[in-house]
């Protein structure tokens, strides 16, 4: 018999100053039975960070995550007409699918709970076919557990980003951390 996925329900306080970005979501994430909680931690983190007013109606989760192999991105905005508005790769993407997704999208962004070194290595003789490089954006693993010991399966939290600075809020304890910012 299969493992199901577990459901955690969100509901988060987006407040992203940097950006101009204010808005309630709610949000039911299914995390994979061979999904890390630091994986499935950095997809919520990186849908708050790459929310925006005109992404609303079209923002998702991906359906193939878990595994890092999977064909969709793990979160992804398409328009009415089809669109694709936003990928976002989460953890160590390969090439070839960063190249499809740059092909494909308007905007590309990779977020990581992993070694941003690693991944700036894998992509150096990269060439990328896009006319912007794609942001890096990696979380440390201390500041994902600190998280995941915090947040029950159901929970309400603060997402505030001010100058380049993210902090949470979660039942009245602020976590803080400056995310590493890189370039592909």
């Amino acid at each position: 018999m299969a493992l199901s996925a577990t459901l955690h329900t969100y509901a988060i306080t987006l407040s992203d100053i940097d950006r101009g970005v204010y808005a309630a979501l709610s949000l039911k994430v299914a995390q994979h039975p061979a999904e890390s909680m630091d994986y499935m931690l950095t997809r919520v983190l990186a849908y708050g960070m790459e929310y925006t007013d005109d992404l609303a109606p079209h923002i998702a989760f991906g359906r193939s995550v878990g595994t890092e192999g999977g064909e969709e991105p793990a979160v992804w905005a398409r328009d009415y007409a089809g669109e694709l508005l936003l990928w976002v790769e989460v953890g160590l993407p390969s090439v070839d699918k960063l190249r499809k997704a740059v092909k494909a999208a308007r905007r590309v962004a990779v977020y990581t709970h992993r070694d941003p070194g690693q991944l700036a290595r894998a992509f150096e003789a990269w060439d990328n076919p896009g006319a912007t490089p794609v942001p890096l954006v990696a979380f440390e693993r201390g500041f994902l557990a600190q998280m995941a010991e915090r947040l029950d399966r159901r929970a309400d939290f603060g997402l505030t980003v001010s100058d380049g600075h993210l902090y949470l809020d979660i039942a009245g304890q602020t976590l803080e951390t400056q995310p590493r910012r890189l370039a592909l």
